[in-house]
C-alpha cells in the first residue's frame, strides 16, 4: 500500500505542477516555480507529502521550442525547499518530461489517469536511484 501511495504522490505532483499556471517567462524564475509548486503540494494530503519527505529530484523539461531546461529540486518534508537551474548530484529521482506531456495532463478530464498513461507509455520517463526508491516505484507501477 505504501508503494502505491508513493507512485500516486508522484502522479499527483505531476498533476499539481501541470495545473499550476506558469508563464513561459517564469520557467527560469526559480522563486515563482517554488511558490507555485508549494501551493499545489500544500493541497496534497499530509500523508502524501510525508512520503515525499526529504528528496532530491532532477527534472529535465523540454518546452515546445525543443530547448531543454534542467531543474534540481530539493524537497524538505514534502515541500519544495529549493529549485535550481542545474541538476543535483545524488538525486533520488530523475524525471524527463515535455511541455506537451504537461499540457495533456492539465487538459485532461482525469489528470491522474492521464499522468499514469503517459508514464506507462514512457512519454514521461523517470529513473529512480537507490534500491529502495526503485523498488517502491516499480512495485507501485505494477499495481496501478
Amino acid at each position: 500500500m505504501k508503494k502505491l501511495i508513493l507512485l500516486m504522490v508522484f502522479v499527483l505532483m505531476l498533476s499539481a505542477l501541470a495545473s499550476a499556471t506558469i508563464n513561459q517567462a517564469d520557467l527560469t524564475n526559480t522563486q515563482v516555480l517554488k511558490t507555485q509548486a508549494n501551493v499545489q503540494l500544500n493541497n496534497l494530503p499530509g500523508i502524501a507529502r510525508s512520503l515525499l519527505g526529504d528528496s532530491k529530484i532532477n527534472v529535465e523539461y523540454t518546452p515546445v521550442n525543443g530547448s531543454v531546461i534542467n531543474y534540481g529540486i530539493t524537497l524538505d518534508e514534502g515541500l519544495v525547499d529549493n529549485i535550481q537551474l542545474t541538476s543535483l548530484t545524488n538525486s533520488n529521482l530523475d524525471i524527463y518530461l515535455s511541455e506537451n506531456a504537461l499540457n495533456q495532463i492539465s487538459n485532461s478530464a482525469n489528470p491522474r489517469q492521464e499522468a499514469k498513461t503517459l508514464i506507462r507509455n514512457r512519454t514521461i520517463r523517470y529513473q529512480a536511484h537507490g534500491f529502495v526508491t526503485r523498488l517502491k516505484i516499480n512495485m507501485a507501477l505494477r499495481f496501478l
